[in-house]
C-alpha cells in the first residue's frame, strides 16, 4: 500500500464538507496510539483525533473538510513525541 511513503492522503484535494482520509506510517508508526492533530484555514480551533491501527500496519483516520481553504495536519503518540513534517506541516487544499 505505501511502498516505503509514509504518509497518503486521499483525496489530494477534498471537496468541502466531504470526508479526507489519512495513513500514516512514519517514524510514529511504531506507538502503541498515534493522534493526527489538525486544524482549518491556519489552524482555526485545532483538534486531535485518536487514529486506528490498518491491517498493513499504518494508522487510519477520516475527518470531514469544514474548512474553506486547507486542512493543516501533523501527528503525536500523546506522549509528547511529534511528527510535523521537519515543522512544515502538511497540507490538503478544500475545494468548493
Amino acid at each position: 500500500m505505501f511502498a516505503k511513503r509514509r504518509l497518503r492522503v486521499e483525496p489530494a484535494q477534498v471537496p468541502q464538507g466531504e470526508k479526507l482520509h489519512i495513513w500514516y506510517q512514519g517514524p510514529l508508526a511504531t506507538s502503541q496510539e498515534l493522534y493526527l492533530h489538525y486544524g482549518f484555514d491556519g489552524w482555526v480551533e485545532p483538534k486531535s483525533l485518536k487514529m486506528s491501527r490498518a491491517t498493513d500496519d499504518s494508522f487510519e483516520v477520516a475527518l470531514t473538510a469544514t474548512g474553506e481553504r486547507e486542512v493543516e495536519f501533523c501527528f503525536h503518540d500523546g506522549n509528547g513525541t511529534w511528527d510535523n513534517n521537519t515543522g512544515l506541516n502538511w497540507r490538503c487544499p478544500i475545494i468548493s
